[in-house]
């Protein structure tokens, strides 16, 4: 993850170049906005792509239904999802798999807990288990932090922990944040909290620990084998008609030399 800063600050110049050279609709420049979860990870490959062609590509954020429905409206050029689509976001536009990647359940490391069962983690979050002492931790008052409604890392962990539509649902007292990277900076400085967010961004971070799941560890290997249960896929989207050269090019790009980088931050390739 230490391309990350570098490729945020590149992406940053990118936007820079961008308006000095005028609004939206320059030839050459591809707008993508969409899910905070594969922002980071889409900075990167914009960041690498500008360099080798001299193409401006600007990244933001807003989350994975803002970028599904900016693509629709003509606002962004790609929208990024760590979701699935509906059958009717779907229906008028063309959707590519970049990737798959991890729901990390992630603790403060000096929290005694390892291993946590799905079971145990939906109980948490539904408040059934309400101490850390029920599941081997210290004595102490859980601390249930979340992800926003209509997140895509909070749809994959409704999905994937809660049970679905018919499931459990999230304790209303537990903290919303809007991004990874806060929740991320909320578990490290409370010793009881939990949270979850993508694998991705827990590589090589000792502020946070991610907990085993029923035995297996967070890891990428353990996602490439389907082990670890946990994990969703990275989608971008477009409109299915008037597609202009550059979002072409770029997608190609994503899909080939892109899964290079991608893979090497820690997602899971889909492409050769």
């Amino acid at each position: 993850m230490k391309r990350i800063l570098l490729s945020t600050v590149l992406a940053f110049v990118g936007v820079c170049l961008f308006a000095a050279c005028g609004g939206k609709g320059d030839s050459g420049r591809v707008d993508v906005s969409g899910s905070t979860s594969v922002l980071a990870y889409m900075e990167m490959l914009a960041s690498e792509y500008m360099r080798d062609t001299g193409k401006i590509v600007q990244v933001g954020g807003g989350g994975s239904s803002a970028g599904i429905s900016n693509v629709g409206s003509g606002v962004s050029n790609i929208g990024m999802s760590s979701r699935n689509l509906s059958a009717e976001e779907e229906a008028n536009l063309n959707v590519y798999e970049i990737a798959r990647d991890g729901l990390a359940i992630i603790v403060h490391p000096d929290n005694p807990v390892m291993n946590l069962t799905i079971q145990q983690i939906r109980d948490i979050y539904a408040e059934r288990i309400t101490d850390w002492s029920d599941v081997g931790g210290n004595a102490g008052n859980i601390t249930l932090v979340t992800r926003e409604n209509g997140s895509g890392t909070r749809d994959a962990f409704e999905e994937l922990v809660m049970g679905g539509r018919d499931g459990d649902v999230i304790s209303s007292r537990a903290t919303v944040q809007n991004s990874n990277g806060v929740i991320k900076a909320t578990v490290s400085d409370n010793r009881n909290a939990i949270g979850f967010v993508s694998l991705g961004i827990t590589i090589d971070d000792a502020s946070i620990k991610a907990v085993s799941i029923d035995g297996v560890a967070a890891t990428v290997e353990n996602i490439g084998s389907y082990e670890y249960e946990l994990f969703r896929k990275f989608f971008i989207v477009t409109k299915t008609q008037d597609v202009s050269e550059e979002t072409i090019a770029f997608i190609n790009y994503i899909l080939s030399g892109g899964q290079d980088v991608l893979e090497e931050e820690g997602l899971v390739r889909v492409a050769n």
